[in-house]
């Protein structure tokens, strides 16, 4: 005959408790969400690519002040560096940065394709200054 300690206690279960099951879920959902984000590639933002396009306008005009020689860039270069989805018009290309800081002057439009980055944004080079910075469209 077994023993009183062998034999579990009356009314006890060999299952979870409904405490348990929520605290993995909540675990699982928190680790989901950190996780989520990386798996799923993202397009960049119209701001981005504004962002993107500035950076790279002025690199340009850093290029031509260090090295005291013109640079040139025109319609084409610029919508290359351009993340896909994103399209590229403007006046006054192509753009010329002077040695001493002055440039051709433009007004570079860039606009978004699709829901996460439609709309437009301007960029506009000052022709006396060759500064670069964004305007309202």
């Amino acid at each position: 005959m077994p023993s009183h300690a062998s034999r579990p206690p009356r009314g006890a279960s060999a299952g979870f408790t409904l405490i348990e099951i929520l605290v993995v879920m909540a675990i699982l959902a928190f680790a989901a969400g950190i996780v989520w984000p990386r798996l799923v590639p993202s397009r960049p933002s119209l701001d981005e690519a504004a962002g993107l396009l500035v950076r790279s306008l002025r690199a340009t005009r850093e290029e031509a002040l260090a090295d005291g020689r013109p640079r040139r860039l025109d319609l084409a270069t610029l919508a290359a560096a351009l993340p896909p989805g994103f399209r590229l018009d403007g006046e006054g290309l192509p753009v010329v940065f002077l040695p001493n800081g002055a440039a051709s002057g433009a007004v570079l439009r860039i606009e978004g394709q699709g829901e996460e980055a439609a709309g437009a944004r301007l960029v506009e080079i000052d022709w006396l200054t060759g500064r670069i910075g964004r305007k309202a469209p």
